[in-house]
């Protein structure tokens, strides 16, 4: 990531400086988490395609960087209370040491801070696209957990969700950039969702397919979510096979669904896919003219294949 990230190094530790001053509160226990939540701040790949896309080193890049960051951090104590997870970035999970209440509340508390941000930017258009945004993705979660437990989702639905709680927030991000450096918005959208399509499918591929260092192998099927491996092997498998393979999801018996899906070619078919999406996403970029930050938006589209290869 150091090396994708090398022409927006010092922007990027900008963005870094900046969360780590927004990391505070008045409140005792939510200064306490907001500390905890600052020394994992992962791959910063959503600012970080805010800043690639801008091709810029503006202070209005930096602060819009940020504001997605924290909107993204929200969503994901947001998720975590609904899944009731464990574990987050290989650590303990906010809802799981300080409680559901506190998890909410922190997550409310940086999507207030996000937008406030935005709106010292003094931009109508910027400030209605995030709270555009910021309803879809709500859209997305609300959608998963109507499908979740239910056992009923196909691979319209599955992208459906993915579109809203993913796509939407990466899309968001290059359009943004593309506002900030004056021209190239459509083509940065249109990279930035396709990249939030490979990006989540990658991301249920390594829950069911190889030891991810912060997400537990299975956590998705643990928590009622159909995936895109598990969606076609159901699509593929005779009547019985397909009584098997969801009483064994509701078993949470991952070695013998991965079995399965391995057999279906669940996994291959899901590769597939998620190839296609990073393709697309890097023919998004041909009107942009040739620079270190397009070579580093194609080579993070890239970076995206290697984590399932």
């Amino acid at each position: 990531m150091n090396d994708l990230y090398l022409p927006i190094k010092n922007s990027l530790s900008g963005v870094r400086s900046r969360l780590a001053n927004l990391y505070t509160a008045d409140v005792e226990t939510a200064s306490e988490i907001l500390s905890y939540l600052s020394e994992s701040d992962g791959k910063l790949i959503r600012p970080a395609l805010v800043l690639l896309a801008s091709d810029s080193k503006q202070q209005e890049a930096i602060d819009i960087a940020s504001a997605t960051e924290l909107i993204h951090i929200a969503s994901l104590l947001h998720d975590d209370v609904i899944d009731g997870a464990d574990l987050r970035r290989g650590q303990e999970a906010i809802n799981a040491r300080w409680g559901e209440k506190w998890a909410v509340l922190v997550g409310d508390f940086l999507l207030s801070t996000a937008f406030n941000i935005i709106l010292k930017e003094n931009n109508v258009r910027v400030f209605e696209i995030f709270t555009k945004v910021s309803l879809i993705m709500t859209e997305g979660e609300m959608a998963e957990l109507e499908a979740k437990n239910s056992l009923v989702i196909d691979e319209a639905l599955y992208l459906n969700i993915i579109d809203r709680k993913t796509a939407s927030l990466f899309e968001v991000s290059g359009r943004i950039g593309g506002i900030i450096r004056g021209d190239y918005e459509e083509p940065l959208s249109c990279y930035g969702k396709n990249l939030g399509f490979a990006f989540q499918i990658t991301d249920d591929l390594l829950d069911i397919s190889s030891e991810h260092p912060t997400k537990p192998i299975g956590q998705d099927i643990k928590n009622g979510r159909l995936t895109l491996p598990i969606i076609h092997s159901l699509r593929e498998a005779e009547m019985a096979e397909k009584k098997r393979i969801l009483e064994l999801i509701a078993e949470n018996n991952l070695p013998e669904v991965k079995r399965i899906v391995e057999r279906y070619g669940g996994i291959e078919y899901s590769r597939q896919i998620a190839e296609e999406y990073i393709e697309w996403a890097k023919s998004c970029l041909k009107p942009l003219p040739s620079s270190p930050c397009k070579d580093s938006l194609i080579n993070l589209a890239d970076s995206v294949r290697m984590r399932v290869n």
